[in-house]
């Protein structure tokens, strides 16, 4: 566990993507909660729902079964099948589709269209030219 006091600087700006936050909405006498996860980047949301109970046990499993639930690429590679039959071209192919892939959590743009505006406003001014 990080205390939130020790985290590294780029989780603190939010400049990283990839950093999730996690929290408990407790409910009356602590009798219920609800998990609530936060990409600190994009600040998107999940929800954890948590009916029969929030131990440590309990809380980390639906945690698994929520966060499976980006698992898009399970969608190519289905669990327990043969990822060597897969060749670099395969791969190459499954990812420009990922990345082209249009995501409501994005307002409909797609990976590709973020991480081209990421980088650009990190590199303006940056830009090397040749003659």
């Amino acid at each position: 566990m990080v205390m939130i006091a020790d985290r590294p600087a780029e989780v603190e700006d939010r400049t990283v993507p990839g950093h999730w936050e996690g929290d408990l909405i407790m409910g009356q006498l602590n009798q219920s909660a609800i998990g609530t996860l936060v990409e600190r980047t994009t600040r998107y949301t999940m929800l954890l729902h948590l009916p029969n109970g929030h131990n440590a046990v309990q809380v980390r499993d639906e945690l698994i079964r929520t966060i499976q639930a980006l698992g898009l690429l399970r969608q190519y590679f289905p669990k327990g099948t043969d990822l060597s039959a897969h060749g670099p071209e395969d791969l190459e192919h499954v990812a420009q589709e990922l990345n082209g892939r249009p995501r409501k959590t994005l307002g409909r743009a797609t990976p590709a269209e973020r991480l081209r505006d990421l980088l650009s406003t990190q590199n303006t001014g940056s830009v090397a030219t040749t003659s």
